[in-house]
């Protein structure tokens, strides 16, 4: 077993101290908010040129699920506060020898189906598909020689030493990696950790593969301390240091422009907007495209504490990236927790995200959310006049909520999103406006 399997023990001990810290905060939050805030915006902007994103590419671009498929068949999403439990796969499976890739099925939906219900075996699911080359990043590059293929899931078998599966949900294709037999104890051992097992199935919805939920489903609710950056930061970043730029003021925000190719809007609401007309360049696939990204993230400065890759529209050339808390996507009507990146007619680059971003936990003293199975939300759909051929996606994921007595605090709260057509709505919404 390794030494970093020791964190497993010793986290949830420096979690109970790190909750004890963030009851302290908060008290102090409750008492004088503008303390937090000031000291924020006093930090903000020092050093900006030598402030660097250094996060890896493998953790943007990591799997977001992790599934447990025991010997009987059934799956369980495995889920935990305080451990990071696809960085621990990770871990146990980026020494892999003598890699081979094989192509093993293609077009059949059974077998696909399947595969992803294979007994004794862990699926690490992406919410979008990757390409190859990202893959070889999270799997300490030893895919270096494949060829490029998406993938949208990772299937590691529990009884077999020497396979491990590449799914991708286009065509249903699988692809066989053999490897020289490796150890599988650490990657069983694991099971014994402790955490949330939630009962889940997949299934083939509108011909795609869907986790159901299939019972209702307690979640905890979150509240964060927000990190407001001044938009000195941006400035610096994005549009350089010379000073050439006109700024214009205007009643819902600022606008600065360089007069030659880039424009950075600042809105009311910590929404911001950056276009440049004269790219370097343009990503041609998607390849290109989400490592591209990942390079522009890293020099924009944007906080990625716990950003993920969240998906991709080939239809409008538009990447999003999204907070995850316990590894569920968070949700909101402006920009906070989210990252957009658009190739706008095949010229133009255009981003938005939000000033703000989460920065400290602290005890939200709330109840947990009783959320309904999938089989009920999507009846739930049916019966209001939602049409299921329209519903491309659900996702239980969480709300960004300010607080109604703190600018500097927001809540999450646990909902259902549903994609339809191509736009996430919120459940509690739904229900709320029927």
């Amino acid at each position: 077993m390794r030494i970093n399997r020791l964190g497993r023990y010793l986290l949830p001990t420096l979690l109970t101290s790190a909750v004890v810290i963030s009851i302290v905060l908060s008290g102090s939050l409750w008492l004088n908010p503008s303390h937090y805030k000031n000291n924020a915006s006093s930090s903000a902007g020092t050093n900006i040129k030598n402030q660097l994103n250094n996060k890896p590419i493998y953790d943007v671009y990591s799997p977001t699920q992790l599934m447990h498929n025991d010997k009987s068949g059934s799956q369980h999403l495995l889920v935990n506060q305080s451990i990071n439990l696809i960085g621990e796969i990770k871990e146990d499976i980026q020494n892999f020898q003598n890699v081979k890739l094989q192509s093993t099925s293609e077009g059949s939906k059974n077998k696909y189906l399947k595969m992803i219900q294979r007994p004794d075996s862990y699926v690490l699911n992406y919410s979008s598909a990757v390409s190859m080359p990202i893959l070889n990043e999270f799997m300490n590059k030893r895919f270096s020689k494949f060829p490029n293929h998406n993938v949208n899931r990772i299937v590691i078998p529990l009884d077999d030493s020497q396979h491990i599966y590449l799914l991708g949900d286009d065509d249903y294709k699988i692809y066989t990696v053999s490897v020289k037999r490796h150890n599988l104890e650490s990657l069983n051992d694991f099971l014994d950790t402790k955490m949330k097992r939630i009962n889940v199935s997949t299934k083939l919805f509108n011909n795609r593969p869907l986790i159901y939920f299939k019972k209702d489903q307690a979640m905890p609710q979150y509240a964060y301390l927000v990190n407001v950056q001044q938009q000195n930061y941006y400035v610096i970043r994005l549009m350089g240091e010379s000073q050439n730029f006109n700024i214009k003021h205007r009643s819902n925000g600022t606008v600065y422009n360089d007069q030659d190719s880039k424009q950075l809007t600042f809105y009311n609401n910590n929404d911001v907007k950056y276009v440049d007309e004269r790219p370097k360049s343009i990503p041609s696939d998607l390849n290109q495209l989400l490592y591209n990204n990942y390079s522009a993230l890293l020099n924009s400065g944007i906080s990625l504490d716990n950003v993920k890759f969240f998906g991709y529209n080939q239809d409008d050339q538009t990447t999003i990236y999204r907070g995850y808390v316990e590894g569920f996507p968070i949700f909101n009507n402006i920009n906070s927790g989210f990252i957009k990146m658009q190739v706008v007619d095949h010229s133009s680059l255009r981003y938005q995200f939000s000033l703000a971003s989460l920065q400290i936990p602290v005890p939200s003293g709330v109840p947990d959310v009783k959320l309904p199975s999938t089989e009920d939300v999507l009846k739930s759909l049916k019966l209001m006049g939602y049409k299921t051929n329209k519903i491309n996606g659900i996702e239980l994921g969480y709300s960004w909520q300010g607080s109604s007595k703190t600018d500097v605090l927001v809540n999450l709260i646990p909902t259902w999103y549903i994609r339809y057509g191509n736009t996430w709505l919120n459940y509690n919404d739904i229900l709320a406006n029927r």
